[in-house]
């Protein structure tokens, strides 16, 4: 057999996919030689040697390639193509150079109050109250102002003093004092000195700041008429920043208190429990904790400060003296004190503060009406203080301006005036329905007089006057009004001829509004839009829709607060096309057009300097390759084309879809548990075609289960499926079911034991994680609230309670429920949400939290 020496064998594997039937036919075309192949000709025929000086002839090159030339090409293309990439990135984030700007003048606010009322709000019957308050507002050099309101139940002092008195440990009071003072001044607030027996003789309340270290004893009556009752009755509200009050200040001298002395203080002080700050003061060391008694309400604030308070009044136990608690640092200790000022939280809010924005005006000044958020009152002769803090800001400086006023509103008589249905109206125009309002009069002197509603905006100008004849001034009264305006907050009040306000309310004119939420995410024919009145969703009885005029379909919805507008009956479950288009959405008087644009998203191919560097780059490969190219040899190679692999049409009955459901069930052993689309997509290989099983796309599955569902034989609830059979023979709704099903896979997935369907008495389920029982109960807001609340209350002292809704909407539903509610099962329901004792979670909340259980 011959040697074959260093022969190597080479094996390539061609496979080739079949797309239609070969034919035996040869086929032919012109190859034209392209222009790169004719340059390459000529430069052989110029570098050709010249006739005469006949050299020896050079060795045919063997087939193959210069990879060095290539690789130096490739590099410079990589260099080029990332200097291009940086480019493209720097550019977008590219700033305009920086020039000289002139100094910007310094912002200003000036603000005026003047005038506070208190209106009637919430509905017959669960009376509230909201804070108005008339402010000429005027500022200079900013170019945002936010205008915040905060009703509190107690009247808070805006007069502030510092008590000069002896004082130990406070060498940095000269220090402290000018950074306090500096820091008021930034709110246009005012700090005057005080002496002791001025202190006696001062009206009314005021906030009293008091450095001394120790007590002086004329605070607690020693020598004066002074102590800490009295000073409470007057309204005074003491910040003391000291050591407890074993020991008082005696002109220069500290004395300590006997037993009996100390026992007959209205507060103790604990010594021994560790306090620790919170990040937002700058307190080091807190050497005690003070707590009232006979009357005296006491809590802890920013983590080591005591507020002991007493009806108006109170004292701030700031834990130190002034040199121990700031490590003589004056203007971190001016820093905390001139913070208990401005947030005041010895008092507690009664309602969330609101805030209003004034945002690119040229001008911000004038006269407005604000009103605080809804509060509520035990007695029947409210009041409350309303603190308004205004807050301006400008890019001449980092910090804000602000300034901070204080108005008391009280109501001296029981008239009251309530909207039917709560302070929000929908304009006449759109409800066709008049606007009841209800007036409950109780004047001392009884008459019949003329009188009349007027409506004023938040300018103070009548805008609308709606006469009502003879009105007894000690009746109850309702009135029909129809209401067209703008939206808006307005006051409406009851007057006679005389222009004597009788009962007056808060009114915000409301309308419905549809937003474009973007397109389903399983669904990309399917554009999905938010109905809200105020922020909150709301439910439209009856609405159609109407896309492009018609163009892409007109639709019908009933009962709906999430409006899902599927086109795919028009493009063929596609997307629309990318431009822009018209949602007409109507319901009754209510017109609404929603543009929705749907542009194309610009990627890097829309960046002319890309295809600049892709051009460049490729040219350097290009010529890289042509260089490094040597001769060789080519091969053909004929392919035939082969028929394309057939699909099969598989015909299947809805009871052949319908009973995956129950193999899958079968399968895992499982009862009436609803199943993921990937669940029943793998059930289909159970059925088989011909003796073959089926194999289905995720598209033909969705495909599939939307025509069951719009059959009325499959529900769909939370990523789950589920038959609508299931619903008769567990007496559960499909939503039950599938809420079952997520405590299933989250037990499961976290190795937590778990009731299933029936198998609790005392909750849907009852989870036991690290030890700790939770009893769950499932939100149905189809079924008997009644019920519901009863069963989440009997678990409460058995350990955890959840109460498991399944989104958010249902969950923001049912909360309101309970705060408008004025039975008692919602109230105690409250009661224990607010000491945590009764938890409202979604799944994805719950399964959070079984995670963290587990892991401490």
């Amino acid at each position: 057999m011959a040697d074959l020496g260093n022969v190597k064998i080479r094996k390539k594997i061609y496979k080739f996919d079949v797309k239609r039937k070969y034919e035996y036919v040869s086929h032919y075309k012109m190859i034209d030689r392209p222009p790169v192949e004719r340059i390459k000709d000529a430069i052989k025929v110029f570098l050709k040697p010249k006739a005469g000086k006949k050299e020896a002839e050079p060795e045919k090159p063997q087939g193959g390639f210069n990879f060095a030339v290539i690789g130096a090409a490739l590099l410079i293309a990589m260099i080029i193509l990332g200097v291009g990439l940086l480019y493209i990135t720097v550019s977008l984030g590219h700033t305009a150079p920086e020039v000289f700007q002139e100094p910007m003048d310094k912002p200003l606010i000036d603000n005026v109050l003047h005038d506070s009322e208190l209106l009637s709000s919430g509905r017959l019957g669960f009376p509230e109250y909201t804070g108005a308050v008339f402010v000429e507002y005027g500022a200079r050099n900013i170019d945002n102002y936010s205008i915040v309101l905060t009703p509190y139940r107690e009247k808070i002092p805006s007069e502030i003093f510092l008590l000069n008195s002896q004082r130990v440990e406070a060498t940095t009071y000269t220090n402290f004092t000018v950074h306090l003072r500096a820091n008021l001044e930034t709110r246009n607030i005012l700090l005057n000195e005080i002496t002791v027996t001025e202190l006696e003789s001062l009206p009314q309340g005021a906030i009293i700041i008091v450095p001394s270290g120790a007590v002086p004893k004329e605070l607690l009556g020693y020598g004066s008429l002074l102590n800490m009752t009295a000073l409470a009755e007057k309204g005074v509200v003491l910040i003391y920043m000291g050591q407890p009050f074993d020991r008082v200040l005696n002109g220069t001298l500290v004395n300590s208190l006997s037993q009996a002395q100390i026992a007959s203080l209205p507060v103790t002080f604990d010594r021994n429990t560790p306090l620790q700050p919170s990040s937002d003061i700058n307190l080091f060391q807190p050497l005690y904790r003070a707590t009232g008694s006979g009357g005296w309400e006491s809590k802890l604030i920013y983590g080591a400060i005591s507020s002991v308070k007493r009806g108006n009044g109170a004292f701030i136990f700031v834990p130190q003296t002034l040199d121990g608690g700031w490590k003589r640092d004056a203007k971190s200790a001016a820093d905390d004190i001139s913070k208990l000022i401005f947030e005041t939280p010895w008092a507690e809010p009664i309602a969330e503060s609101k805030t209003y924005v004034i945002a690119n005006q040229t001008a911000y000044s004038g006269k407005s009406y604000f009103y605080t958020e809804p509060f509520s009152f035990e007695r029947t002769a409210p009041k409350a203080t309303i603190k308004v803090e205004f807050i301006g800001e400008s890019e001449a400086s980092n910090v804000p301006v602000r300034q901070t006023l204080y108005t008391f509103v009280e109501k001296f008589d029981e008239n009251q005036l309530f909207i039917q249905g709560g302070v929000k109206v929908v304009p006449t125009s759109i409800t066709a329905e008049s606007v009841r309002l209800n007036a409950v009069l109780k004047e001392q002197n009884p008459a019949s007089l003329d009188m009349f509603l007027k409506i004023t905006d938040e300018n103070g100008t009548e805008v609308e006057l709606f006469p009502q004849g003879p009105v007894n001034t000690q009746s109850e009264r309702s009135f029909d009004i129809s209401v067209d305006l703008d939206r808006g907050e307005y006051m409406v009040r009851l007057m006679d001829s005389s222009n004597v306000v009788h009962a007056q309310t808060y009114m915000k004119v409301v309308s419905i509004d549809i937003t474009y939420k973007g397109p389903a995410a399983a669904n990309p024919s399917t554009y999905v839009f938010a109905v809200t009145m105020d922020g909150s969703p709301v439910t439209l009885n009856e609405v159609s829709v109407n896309v492009n005029r018609g163009e892409y379909g007109s639709y019908q919805f009933r009962n709906v607060d999430t409006i899902r507008v599927d086109v795919g009956s028009k493009t063929d479950n596609q997307r629309l096309p990318y431009g822009n288009y018209n949602f007409e959405f109507t319901s009754g008087a209510l017109r609404v057009n929603v543009p929705v644009s749907l542009p194309r998203p610009e990627g890097p191919f829309d960046n002319p300097v890309f295809w600049i560097t892709i051009i460049l780059t490729g040219g350097i490969v290009g010529l890289g390759v042509l260089f490094a190219r040597r001769e060789e040899i080519s091969y053909w190679l004929d392919i035939p084309v082969f028929p394309p692999v057939a699909r099969t049409r598989v015909p299947l009955s809805s009871d052949t879809i319908l009973s995956i459901f129950q193999k899958v069930n079968e399968n895992y052993r499982w009862e009436n548990t609803p199943l993921t689309t990937a669940e029943i997509k793998n059930g289909f290989k159970d059925i088989f075609y011909k003796g073959r099983p089926i194999f289905i796309t995720d598209f033909n599955v969705e495909l599939l289960l939307d025509q069951l569902i719009k059959a009325g034989k499959v529900k769909f609830s939370i990523n789950y499926y589920g038959l609508v059979s299931w619903e008769d023979k567990t007496k559960k709704t499909i939503d039950y079911l599938a809420m079952m099903r997520r405590i299933r896979d989250i037990c499961v997935n976290n190795a937590v034991p778990f009731t299933s369907l029936n198998e609790s008495k005392e909750a849907d389920s009852v989870i036991t994680v690290v030890g700790q029982q939770m009893y769950l109960h499932f939100y149905d807001r189809n079924a008997d609230n009644k019920l519901s609340l009863k069963r989440a209350l009997s678990t409460i002292s058995k350990g955890i309670t959840i109460m498991l809704f399944k989104n958010e909407a249902e969950k923001q539903n049912f909360i309101e429920l309970v705060n408008s509610s004025p039975s008692v099962a919602p109230l105690i329901l409250k009661l224990e949400s607010e000491s945590k004792s009764l938890l409202f979670h979604k799944p994805d909340e719950l399964e959070q939290m079984v995670i963290d259980f587990k892991s401490m």
